[in-house]
C-alpha cells in the first residue's frame, strides 16, 4: 500500500505566487515509497465571501481542509488535513499549504476540497447537514468557525495527483437578518425571538436557529435557492410569527441583508403555577385549544410493590372565537395532581387551579390517593384561582351560570387509587367518575355520605378501617379533577375509589366548540393553551 503525501497551497489567484512553505521537517520526512507535492489551490474571483458584511475568507493556524477522493479500489475517502501551520500562511492569509496523506489515489479519480474540515459532510461534497440545519445560532462568530465553508469539485491527475490549480467557490448564501417585525404593528422582533425556522422547498432543507434573545441582527447560513418557496417562522417563547415568500431565489457566495415582516400564526402557553395574559394582535377568529391536567399517580398496591396505576387523562376542549384587537386574555394551565405515597399523610397533593387533594392512606405502608388534576381555563376577565372558594360558575350545581368572561374550560383528569381502580377522565359535559377498588365498578357508595355536588375539583376520602369486621384497611381515594362539576368528599367510605374527572365548557358565542374526554396532556400531566390565528372570517 502506498501513502502519498501532499502540500495542498490554497492561493487567493490575487497576483500571488505560491506560499513560502518548507516541507516537513527532517525528523518526520515520509518513507522512500511517499511521493511529495505541492498543490496550488485558490479562491474564486471575486474571492470567496466569509461570514463578514465586507470581508473575504483567510486562513489562520491550526485550519484544517477536508479532503474527497477515489482509491484504486473505487472507494471514495475521507482525510483532514494536518492542523496548518503559521510558516505555510501568506498574502495576508488569502494563501496557505496544507498537509495531506492519500493513501493509493486512482488516476484520474474523484476529488472534493471541503475548507473548513469542520463542515465537511460524511460524503463528498455535502457539508455536516445536522450542523448547518440544527446547530445555528444566530450569531456571527459561532457560525462562522464551522459553518460558512469553500467547496472545489474536480479529478486527480492520469498519474493519481493532486491538479496543480483548483478554484474553491463558497456554496452558501449568508442572510443577515437585520429587522424581523410584527407585519400588524411593525413592532420589532429580533429581540425576543428564542428560535428562527426556515423551510425551502423542493429540495426541502429546513434551519433551525436557537438564540437567547438579543438586540442586533440574526445570521443564517443557507444551501442556495433558485426560484423558490421560502416559509419562515420565529417564536419568542411563547407567540409564533409566520409568513410565506414565493419565488426566491438566494445565490452562493452571496451576503444578503434581510428585512422582513411575519405575522401572529399561533401562541401556546404552558403550566407555570401563575395567571398568564395574551393580547390579540388582530381583529379576527382564533382557534383556542386547552388541555386540563392529569391526575396523579397511586400504588398499584395497598401495601409493597413499586408498580402505580395512572391518574385520570384531562380534557381537551376546543373552540373558534372572535376577539377584538388589544383584548387581553387570561390564562390558567392546570397543574398536575401529585402522586400518592406509603406515609399517614402520603395523598396527593391537589393539582393547581382546582384539584383535589389525594386522600391519605390509613397508616404509615398504606398507599394514599392521587392528587386531581387542575383545570385549564381561558377568560377575558381574570377570574382567578380555582378553589373551594373561588369557581368559575355560580348558582346551582345543577344549572349553573359562568362568570362574566369566561371562554373556554378543560377539566383536569381524577387522582388514582390502588387496586383495579380507574381514575375519570376530564373533559365532556359533565363529570366522569372514577371506579371502586374492589372489583373496578361504581356504585352508590361513591356518594354514600355526602350526596351534592361542585363545582370545583375536591378532596379524595382517607383510607378507613373496613366495616367489614375484619379490620380490612383501606388505601386514600384520589382527589378530584378541577373544572365544571365533581363529586365532594367521600368521608365515611366504605370503599376506596378513584377520582372524579372534571367536566369541560365552551362560551356559547363560540363557533364549533367540542370537548375530548381524556383529550390528552403534556408528557409532565400539566395543561396547557394554544391559540392560533384563523382569519378575518371564518369560511
Amino acid at each position: 500500500m502506498k501513502t502519498t503525501v501532499y502540500y495542498i497551497s490554497l492561493i487567493a489567484l490575487l497576483g500571488t505566487g505560491l506560499v513560502a512553505c518548507s516541507r516537513l521537517e527532517k525528523e518526520v520526512l515520509p518513507a522512500d515509497d511517499v511521493v511529495m507535492q505541492i498543490a496550488t489551490v485558490g479562491f474564486g474571483n471575486p474571492a470567496t465571501r466569509a461570514l463578514t458584511d465586507g470581508g473575504v475568507k483567510t486562513f489562520a493556524p491550526n485550519d484544517k481542509i477536508a479532503v474527497f477522493y477515489t482509491n484504486t479500489s473505487d472507494e471514495v475517502v475521507k482525510v483532514e488535513s494536518a492542523p496548518l501551520r503559521a510558516a505555510c500562511i501568506s498574502a495576508d492569509g488569502k494563501s496557505a499549504g496544507f498537509d495531506v496523506a492519500l493513501t493509493n489515489p486512482k488516476p484520474g479519480g474523484y476529488l472534493n476540497y471541503i475548507y473548513p474540515a469542520a463542515i465537511a459532510g460524511a460524503t463528498a461534497n455535502s457539508p455536516d447537514m445536522d450542523k448547518l440545519c440544527n446547530q445555528q445560532d444566530g450569531t456571527l462568530e459561532t457560525i462562522s468557525s464551522t459553518m460558512d465553508y469553500a467547496s472545489y469539485v474536480g479529478t486527480l491527475s492520469q498519474d493519481g495527483k493532486l491538479p496543480e490549480s483548483a478554484t474553491l467557490e463558497n456554496p452558501l448564501a449568508i442572510c443577515k437578518f437585520q429587522t424581523i417585525q410584527d407585519i400588524y404593528t411593525n413592532a420589532p422582533l429580533n429581540a425576543k425571538i428564542t428560535k428562527l425556522r426556515i423551510t425551502v422547498g423542493l429540495p426541502e432543507y429546513t434551519y433551525h436557529i436557537n438564540r437567547t434573545p438579543a438586540d442586533g441582527s440574526i445570521y443564517v447560513a443557507m444551501l442556495p435557492v433558485s426560484n423558490n418557496t421560502v416559509h419562515i417562522w420565529a417564536t419568542d417563547g411563547t407567540n409564533q410569527y409566520w409568513n410565506e415568500f414565493t419565488d426566491k431565489t438566494l445565490k452562493a457566495n452571496h451576503f444578503y441583508t434581510v428585512t422582513t415582516s411575519l405575522e401572529f400564526w399561533k401562541a401556546s402557553f404552558e403550566y407555570t403555577g401563575a395567571r398568564q395574559t395574551f393580547t390579540v394582535p388582530k381583529t379576527g377568529w382564533y382557534d383556542i385549544t386547552a388541555y386540563g391536567a392529569a391526575g396523579g399517580k397511586a400504588y398499584q398496591n395497598l401495601s409493597g410493590g413499586t408498580e402505580q396505576k395512572a391518574g385520570g387523562i384531562g380534557g381537551k376542549s376546543e373552540i373558534t372565537y372572535h376577539f377584538e384587537e388589544g383584548t387581553t386574555l387570561s390564562i390558567y394551565c392546570g397543574g398536575a395532581g401529585g402522586n400518592a405515597s406509603r406515609v399517614a399523610d402520603g395523598g396527593g397533593a391537589a393539582g393547581w387551579n382546582g384539584g383535589g387533594a389525594g386522600g391519605n392512606g390509613y397508616q404509615d405502608g398504606y398507599t394514599g390517593g392521587g392528587g386531581g388534576g387542575g383545570a385549564t381555563y381561558i377568560a377575558t376577565s381574570d377570574l382567578g384561582v380555582i378553589s373551594s372558594t373561588n369557581s368559575l360558575f355560580t348558582g346551582e350545581w345543577s344549572s349553573p351560570t359562568a362568570k362574566s368572561g369566561l371562554i373556554l374550560v378543560a377539566g383536569g383528569g381524577g387522582g388514582a387509587a390502588y387496586n383495579s381502580c380507574t381514575a375519570g377522565a376530564g373533559g365532556g359535559s359533565s363529570y366522569t367518575l372514577g371506579t371502586r377498588a374492589s372489583d373496578n365498578q361504581i356504585s352508590d357508595d361513591y356518594t354514600k355520605d355526602t350526596t351534592y355536588l361542585t363545582i370545583s375539583g375536591s378532596l379524595g376520602g382517607p383510607g378507613n378501617k373496613g366495616s367489614d369486621n375484619k379490620s380490612y384497611q383501606r388505601g386514600g381515594s384520589g382527589g378530584h379533577g378541577g373544572g365544571f362539576i365533581a363529586l365532594y368528599s367521600l368521608n365515611g367510605q366504605v370503599q376506596t375509589y378513584a377520582g372524579a374527572g372534571g367536566s369541560s365548557w365552551g362560551h356559547e358565542n363560540g363557533f364549533s366548540y367540542k370537548s375530548t374526554l381524556g383529550g390528552g396532556t403534556t408528557d409532565d400531566g400539566n395543561g396547557f393553551v394554544n391559540i392560533s390565528w384563523v382569519g378575518t372570517d371564518l369560511k
